[in-house]
């Protein structure tokens, strides 16, 4: 089985194919650096969404503790209901995590849970694409970690929360009890903040190595693009350039009278066959050279035994070119006539 060998089939086939699988080679690159670039402004998108998305759920979580807190202390069912509605938002951001950790997410849910969380729809999409495609990525994973945790402490949270609720509307409600539950409400908190520090931590420094590697991928894709088209072009260049100055070099020394010049065959596209056509004209020029040589030396012998044969014979001859109209006289014509 013959083995394939780029350099043998680039060095033959025709300029016109070597033309088009540089333009391919150059096409596929920049394609390459299209789809990047597509995948690197929806990942940064999907950065964008989940630094809105942490400021969304810190806020939502910050006043849901304060409207708990305030009513424990006051027990306004106006405060409890805002409490709800601020947990919506971790809450929804929740959903959308445990769909998007399974093997097989429904995304609709995931779009539900992160609208939920009050994310903005043009980002939604771009969030779920993040945490997918970069799940296993370190900094997303330990990011994800924390965000579990906080999720855990926020469900502290609502437990407190229903318990207070219960507690308050009771029939003969406890005030050591009321008491006891605010008391639980500060540690969950404190808590909350350390995991959200931890997490815009986390998340800082994947979203600047993630531009990093963005920005360097495509400044790699652009220096090879730049880079495959100036070689195959140089080369392209030099191929055509050395095969036209060896056949003018060949030209000159033919035209100088040397039949022995031959231009270089290294390739069969169609430098390669002016070159083999330029040999067998150089190789016909040198035949019918050669013939012409022949016939002249047998000229010049047939010439010295006719003027050897006038002169033993005392014989003279002349010649009328007509078309020239001129007349050679030979030697011993001359010497028979008594001329010089």
């Amino acid at each position: 089985m013959k083995r394939f060998r780029f350099s043998l089939w680039y060095n033959d086939v025709s300029l016109a194919k070597k033309l088009y699988f540089v333009m391919s080679v150059i096409g596929i690159f920049i394609t390459i650096g299209l789809v990047a670039l597509v995948v690197s402004l929806e990942s940064l998108s999907g950065i964008r969404g989940y630094v809105n998305g942490e400021d969304l759920w810190l806020k939502a979580q910050k006043d849901g503790v304060y409207n708990l807190s305030r009513y424990a202390l006051v027990g306004n069912e106006k405060d409890y209901i805002a409490f709800l509605q601020n947990m919506q938002v971790p809450l929804g951001d929740k959903k959308a995590r445990l769909e998007l950790e399974k093997e097989n997410p429904d995304y609709n849910i995931a779009r539900q849970g992160f609208r939920e969380g009050g994310n903005h729809p043009d980002d939604v999409n771009s969030m779920i694409e993040l945490f997918r495609r970069y799940r296993k990525f370190t900094y997303l994973d330990e990011a994800i970690s924390i965000w579990t945790k906080g999720d855990n402490e926020i469900s502290k949270l609502m437990a407190v929360g229903e318990k207070l609720h219960r507690e308050i509307n009771s029939a003969s409600p406890s005030e050591e009890n009321i008491s006891i539950l605010l008391s639980q409400i500060a540690p969950i908190n404190e808590k909350l903040a350390v995991l959200e520090n931890r997490f815009s931590e986390t998340r800082g420094h994947g979203g600047r190595w993630l531009e990093d590697f963005i920005l360097k991928t495509l400044i790699s894709i652009l220096v090879i693009v730049a880079v495959t088209g100036l070689v195959f072009t140089v080369s392209l260049n030099k191929r055509i350039a050395n095969s036209i100055n060896d056949m003018i070099l060949v030209a000159k020394k033919v035209a100088n009278g040397n039949f022995t010049a031959r231009a270089l065959t290294s390739s069969r596209d169609e430098l390669g066959v002016m070159s083999l056509s330029v040999n067998r004209m150089i190789a016909n020029l040198e035949r019918q050279f050669n013939e012409i040589n022949a016939v002249q030396e047998k000229l010049r012998t047939k010439t010295k035994q006719l003027d050897h044969a006038q002169q033993s014979a005392h014989i003279g001859s002349w010649e009328w070119d007509v078309p020239a109209n001129s007349i050679e006289w030979s030697d011993e014509l001359f010497r028979i006539l008594g001329y010089k």
